[in-house]
């Protein structure tokens, strides 16, 4: 093993190419790599976690990367496929095979694992009921009026916090079932509280399990479409009050990507997309990229997006800005006599 190399000390320009690719394309690279092995790495603050992969092979002539998380994985080479011999080519090709099947091979095993994970704990929580410390939680975030709860929630009374790799405690948890586009759940959306429905004193009270499947695409299913009609948001307490508010049904996306990157329902007739106003412009940006496809498709689409800087409509609802719950409404009638016009 080069140790100089992988600690930093006379890394080669391949070396730092093949660095920088990952970080284009997916975001996220370790700090250091050992050519010639798969190795793991985490794409978030939560080290303990690491759906990152990559591999250099030793003579540091192509590699391949991806997030087991988003389903990303692409081939790199030191050389354009142009410029190779034919012999060079078949190499590569054959290196890129081999590569997807260690890919292949490692997110099965992944994804096995997490899947029995998932149905373990979603079979050990309970359906909510009033007073229960998820139900305090949607009254705590402004859902006092909630008397009937989608089925993708439940309660769990006692869910292991994980941290840096060990249990630090148990907690009373809301779960959300994470769907893929195919319909199968394949994470767990958890909201870790205190019994009087508070968010739970820990590192990441918000947090998705690990996954059995793809993210991309697929949503956290709080309702569904009514008469060829649905609404979107980011996280769960945003497209509940989003529907309050409303009167739309609304799903989770659960972030500005999976928002963004949301796969359109077959038979929809038209989307309100409730964004979020992110000072970064993250929300904005991904409510946009979404209403372009949804329109490309010949859906009517309304992006509503809060008049405040850094809120989404949870704390619109919260607040009760009624003016603002009526413009909503009122663009939505307006969105809906010009498809029907249309």
């Amino acid at each position: 093993m080069d140790r100089r190399r992988i600690q930093g000390g006379g890394m080669s320009d391949r070396y730092h190419h093949f660095i920088k690719a990952m970080t284009d394309a997916i975001g996220y690279a370790p700090d250091c790599i050992e050519p010639g092995r798969i190795q793991r790495f985490a794409t978030s603050s939560n080290k303990a976690s690491k759906p990152g992969y990559c591999k250099l092979w030793p003579d540091e002539e192509s590699g391949f990367f991806g997030d087991f998380r988003t389903g990303a994985f692409e081939t790199w080479s030191a050389h354009s496929r142009a410029s190779m011999t034919p012999v060079e080519r078949q190499r590569h090709d054959q290196q890129v095979a081999q590569a997807k099947a260690e890919r292949d091979k490692q997110q099965a095993q992944r994804w096995l694992k997490n899947c029995k994970r998932i149905r373990d704990a979603w079979l050990s929580a309970c359906d909510l009921t009033m007073g229960d410390p998820v139900t305090l939680y949607l009254k705590r975030r402004g859902l006092v009026g909630l008397r009937t709860f989608p089925a993708a929630l439940r309660y769990h009374r006692a869910l292991p916090y994980w941290h840096e790799g060990q249990v630090i405690g148990t907690y009373p948890a809301m779960l959300a079932r994470f769907h893929a586009t195919d319909g199968r759940c394949v994470a767990l959306h958890q909201t870790y509280l205190t019994q009087d429905g508070c968010k739970a004193n820990v590192p990441t009270p918000k947090k998705m399990s690990p996954t059995s499947g793809h993210l991309m695409g697929g949503c956290i299913p709080l309702a569904q479409p009514v008469d060829g009609a649905l609404g979107i948001a980011e996280g769960i307490e945003t497209a509940l009050c989003a529907s309050a508010g409303s009167g739309v049904p609304v799903v989770a996306a659960y972030s500005a990507s999976c928002l963004a990157g949301f796969v359109l329902p077959n038979g929809l007739k038209r989307l309100v997309i409730f964004g979020d106003n992110d000072d970064s412009g993250t929300g904005q940006s991904a409510a946009e990229k979404l209403a372009c496809r949804a329109r490309a498709a010949g859906i009517a689409v309304t992006v509503a997006v809060p008049q405040t800087p850094n809120t989404d409509w949870a704390d619109v609802w919260a607040q009760r800005d009624e003016m603002r719950v009526d413009a909503v409404a009122e663009s939505l009638e307006r969105s809906y006599m010009e498809w029907e016009q249309a």
